[in-house]
């Protein structure tokens, strides 16, 4: 299971990094559990990225109403947010591509960190989810231009 894990965790870092290089940007890949350090080398300007990979994200809750949810360790879900510094939440929906979904692309969520809303469950132990509520996942799906804006 742990092995699944750090599979899954590294599909969304490097999926991400594809996405982010092929717009022009340079990304600094780092050890597991790190940031990513983007960067565009026309304006030098630079961000941090927080990579989050669920294999299914999204939850269908009568209580809450539907969302999409990613757990994240107790000191991100602490840190105080900040100019320069995203959550990007890779949605696997569901696992890699088969025959029949050739076309096959996860959704990824772009959530400056200031804009982020975190949500405590307890089950035995403390676990911090970050989350993304279906109402509004249309302002974060795909919008990689968050990030090429706060990078000119």
């Amino acid at each position: 299971m742990a092995r699944n894990k750090v599979l899954i965790g590294v599909t969304g870092v490097h999926y991400v990094a594809f996405q982010l290089s092929a717009r022009g940007l340079k990304v600094r890949l780092t050890p597991p559990g790190a940031r990513l350090m983007v960067a565009n080398p026309g304006t030098g300007k630079t961000i941090d990225v927080q990579v989050k990979t669920n294999p299914n994200a999204y939850v269908k809750s009568k209580k809450e109403g539907p969302y999409f949810s990613w757990r994240i360790s107790e000191k991100l879900a602490k840190a105080q947010p900040r100019e320069g510094y995203f959550f990007v939440l890779v949605d696997l929906r569901g696992g890699p591509p088969t025959e029949e979904t050739r076309s096959y692309e996860p959704d990824v969520y772009i959530v400056p960190s200031e804009e982020l809303e975190k949500t405590d469950w307890k089950s035995g132990r403390n676990n911090f989810w970050c989350w993304v509520d279906e109402s509004d996942a249309s302002e974060y799906r795909n919008r990689w231009d968050r990030i090429q804006k706060a990078l000119t």
